[in-house]
């Protein structure tokens, strides 16, 4: 494991404060693109908007286009933090050292995380979002075209922002903070109400994930699987629910099963890798919140009670 990563690490509370306020605005950034550049798709391949119906003609195009969409919506908040932080706190950790240990960690929280989904699904079944999901039934090309920009295009750039930006460029000032703060943002990125508490989950295991291993590619690996998986158990095969049942259950096993070997012969190591030096997590939060983090939690909180409204009283 990484006790030792290639971060910064200063106690200065105006550098944090600058970090923060900078991570604030590409925040930001993302927030309009998720709600404003991605709706142009729709808007060019469907009659009137995101949750309008869609014509079989179009729905290849429509899932490319939106791919291309989401990914640019991260692409664009990266390249910011990258010139305005540049030589002054981090660099995302693009590299990876192949070490054992990672085939234990990825199948384990590959396998915590997917059961984690599960519990999610029972607490929210109580209220449904209505989403565009493509009808995928007879076209290979758009099952192709929707593995890449639900399971693939998530994986890479969510990860790329949310653990190689802004966990990376908070890890010289708190572990433990940066971790918590990445997974907060991550949750409140999605903007769905039925996802936070999960979302929040497993952006502290992805988060811990990205410090054991100082790479963003495990948990991008972490990432695709687990979307991958949910596209999977959306499709409906005939007369198989039974063996999708088993393989979910086998998913959800073995990486309780890696879980256990990884306690018993890293737990030291796992301790020793987040744990914080000197001051540790002293001030953190204090100086972390700047007002560009809160406008965008308060507006990504406003996103999903508007979703609750919407279904409740509108649909």
């Amino acid at each position: 494991m990484n006790d030792q990563l290639a971060f910064p690490g200063t106690d200065d509370n105006r550098s944090l404060r600058h970090t923060s306020t900078i991570l604030g605005v590409a925040l930001l950034i993302n927030l309009f693109c998720l709600q404003f550049l991605r709706e142009i798709p729709y808007l060019i391949f469907s009659s009137g908007g995101i949750n309008s119906e869609i014509p079989d003609s179009n729905q290849l195009w429509l899932t490319v286009t939106d791919g291309f969409a989401y990914a640019l919506s991260f692409i664009i908040p990266v390249v910011f933090i990258r010139i305005t932080l540049r030589g002054r706190s981090f660099s995302p950790a693009l590299s990876v050292v192949a070490r054992p240990s990672l085939f234990l960690i990825i199948p384990a929280v590959i396998g915590i995380n997917y059961g984690a989904a599960y519990f999610n699904s029972v607490l929210t079944s109580f209220i449904q979002f209505d989403y565009y999901v493509p009808d995928l039934d007879g076209f290979p090309a758009l099952i192709v075209a929707e593995f890449i920009s639900t399971a693939l295009v998530p994986a890479v750039f969510e990860e790329l922002l949310m653990r190689g930006c802004v966990l990376g460029s908070l890890l010289g000032y708190s572990k433990t903070g940066a971790i918590l703060f990445s997974a907060s943002v991550f949750s409140l990125m999605h903007a769905n109400p039925a996802q936070f508490l999960y979302t929040f989950a497993a952006g502290i295991l992805l988060g811990t994930v990205y410090v054991m291993t100082g790479s963003v590619w495990p948990g991008v690996i972490i990432h695709f699987f687990n979307n991958f998986l949910s596209i999977v158990s959306e499709l409906e095969f005939e007369n198989s629910n039974l063996v999708v049942l088993f393989a979910d259950l086998t998913v959800m096993l073995a990486g309780f099963a890696c879980l256990s070997v990884i306690v018993y012969r890293y737990g030291e190591k796992i301790r020793i890798a987040l744990s914080d030096r000197g001051e540790g997590d002293t001030g953190f939060w204090k100086h972390a919140l700047r007002p560009t983090v809160i406008v965008y939690a308060a507006l990504s909180v406003a996103l999903a009670l508007f979703e609750i409204f919407a279904v409740l009283f509108l649909v």
